[in-house]
């Protein structure tokens, strides 16, 4: 498969899950739908403009474009991995109470406490 056709594919897979219209998707990229249309069927290409102008649109990175929905749907290396997250608050033995029970549920306050 070539960039052309990556390209077609993945656009118009966003376009399909935005439902954007062609005349949506013309806009987006400066040209008129009927030409966006073409552009999707094979009939023109895709320039770097049109993926700079789609990506800032759907609030992407361009090269996040050329891979959707892969790198939507699947969590990098980094996000696989469990995080450890530290958080240290000053709070009034009620409100640490109040905060345990939401965070850890009524029944697992009392094994924290101890």
């Amino acid at each position: 498969m070539n960039i052309q056709e990556q390209l077609r594919k993945s656009i118009g897979r966003l376009v399909s899950d935005r439902h954007f219209t062609r005349e949506a998707l013309g806009d987006i990229i400066g040209v008129d739908g009927s030409h966006a249309g073409r552009i999707l069927n094979e009939k023109g290409n895709f320039t770097l403009e049109h993926i700079e102008k789609i990506a800032e649109y759907c609030g992407f990175r361009a090269i996040d474009v050329f891979t959707y929905p892969d790198f939507y749907e699947k969590p990098g290396p980094r996000e696989q991995e469990p995080a450890e997250v530290l958080l240290q608050l000053r709070l009034t033995k009620e409100k640490k109470d109040q905060v345990l029970k939401l965070v850890f549920g009524e029944n697992n306050i009392e094994i924290l406490n101890k």
